[in-house]
């Protein structure tokens, strides 16, 4: 009977110390903690949102005191005045009197780069490739939206805009 009152003894007190952590091995545990906490916030920014608390917004319209409906009116607005003041109607789509809306798929970045640009709809004629040039641009001139944030963190965010192409009848 001692002798397994001795054998649990000492196997209680090994399982205990088997179970005490070092310095260094708590240390590393929480380094891998952090880095899985990197990892989830990585992934999470690179999450493509349609709809946040706050959208992207184009620049030119902050620090005005307006409502957030204001902000988006104003942001629309200065968008459109870009697009419009860029834009070159192709040669060969006011030859053949092509007119139409072509539509541009393109992500914001979290800080206010635009990337990914796709052409959704085209009208043809060097329309659709006016369309991206002009939004590819924005990077060109180093035009950064307004971030679009979300639980206090800056977001990626998705837009489709449309662009019409339409002749005057001169």
């Amino acid at each position: 009977m001692k002798k397994i009152f001795v054998i649990v003894f000492f196997a209680f007190l090994f399982h205990g110390f088997s179970f005490c952590q070092t310095q260094e091995e708590l240390d590393l545990e929480m380094e891998e903690e952090l880095n899985e906490d990197r990892i989830r916030v990585a992934l999470e920014e690179e999450k493509i949102f349609k709809v946040v608390k706050h959208m992207h917004r184009f620049p030119g319209c902050d620090g005005q005191g307006k409502s957030r409906k204001e902000l988006k009116e104003c942001s629309e607005h200065k968008m459109q005045e870009f697009i419009s003041s860029h834009i070159k109607y192709p040669a060969k789509a006011r030859e053949n009197m092509t007119q139409g809306i072509v539509m541009i798929e393109f992500v914001i970045k979290g800080r206010g780069k635009v990337k990914d640009i796709k052409l959704l709809n085209d009208i043809g004629n060097g329309c659709g490739q006016e369309a991206i040039r002009v939004i590819e641009l924005m990077n060109k001139l180093k035009i950064r939206w307004t971030p679009g944030c979300s639980r206090c963190r800056p977001f990626t965010t998705k837009f489709t805009i449309p662009i019409s192409f339409q002749l005057n009848k001169k």
